[in-house]
């Protein structure tokens, strides 16, 4: 007997950025609308999930949620 591994998974994304400043919320916002432009569905204010049928998608996926986080 053996054991087939899948991929698939989902990928979470929580975050709690800053927004006392007027930069702050604005980068906020970007990051979030960035979030939606890579495909993630809101599912509360700071929580956001995207499906990835493969292993090498949510680590391309990981990696450009990195890169778009806020200095």
């Amino acid at each position: 007997m053996f054991a087939i591994g899948y991929g698939a998974m989902w990928t979470i994304v929580c975050f709690d950025l800053p927004t006392e400043k007027p930069k702050h919320k604005k980068a906020c916002t970007h990051f979030r609308r960035e979030l939606l432009a890579m495909g993630f569905s809101m599912l509360q204010y700071s929580v956001y999930a995207r499906f990835a049928a493969t292993d090498e998608i949510d680590k391309r996926v990981r990696g450009e949620v990195f890169d778009a986080l806020p200095p």
